[in-house]
């Protein structure tokens, strides 16, 4: 059978396809070695047409994703059914800015693994006392972003929800940041844990148990 590491994770910095600067250098660093993920024909027109950064960082993701799609139904035509639905502990406050569309970006020092060779297709969210609830969720454009965290800053600044001190003291010593884009839908009725095979409140992130949301 197929094994999970069959398939390459997707680095925005380190593919072929990166967008350049005018000095037709990479803009981050850059590695020369074929990627294997540039198989999804739409992805990979869309990443060739990347001439700038950071003005040109929504398509980059949109492609990303693409490719991210075409390499989890590759697996599941193999044989391997991906990890891809996953629970987020979040702070009150940031699910209510969440919900209002005033925070659009919730951020992350670690994510799956399986996140950047697949993508996600389903993401709960838990919030964290006083809630402690399960309130909302999203499984219609779960772009993943992955940058240092310098240029993360830059690229999400506008809708972080938290100020760029706050951005920084999260990100003290890591050299990757992690962001997940996403449109929560809440639930009108609040679920209590135990909550699609999850029992108790993720320290940041758990998997759930994998359903079709197709």
């Amino acid at each position: 059978m197929t094994t999970i590491m069959d398939y390459p994770p997707v680095d925005c910095r380190t593919c072929i396809h990166h967008p350049r600067n005018r000095d037709n250098q990479p803009c981050t660093s850059y590695k020369e070695e074929p990627a294997r993920c540039f198989s999804y024909t739409a992805g990979h027109e869309i990443l060739e047409t990347c001439n700038g950064y950071p003005a040109d960082t929504q398509l980059h993701t949109w492609a990303h994703n693409a490719i991210r799609t075409e390499n989890r139904l590759n697996a599941i035509a193999k044989g391997c059914i991906p990890k891809t639905q996953i629970m987020l502990s979040i702070h009150p406050k940031y699910w209510d800015m969440m919900v209002r569309r005033e925070k659009l970006y919730e951020f992350r020092r670690t994510i799956p693994k399986e996140a950047l060779q697949y993508g996600l297709t389903a993401i709960s969210f838990y919030v964290t006392s006083p809630v402690r609830m399960v309130v909302g969720y999203s499984t219609w454009f779960i772009a993943i972003l992955q940058y240092q965290p310098e240029e993360l800053c830059e690229i999400t600044k506008y809708h972080a929800g938290i100020s760029r001190d706050e951005f920084f003291r999260y990100f003290r010593g890591c050299e990757t940041a992690y962001a997940y884009k996403t449109y929560p839908i809440k639930f009108t009725d609040p679920q209590p844990l135990p909550f699609k095979g999850v029992k108790t409140p993720p320290q940041s992130w758990c998997y759930m148990k994998e359903e079709s949301n197709e």
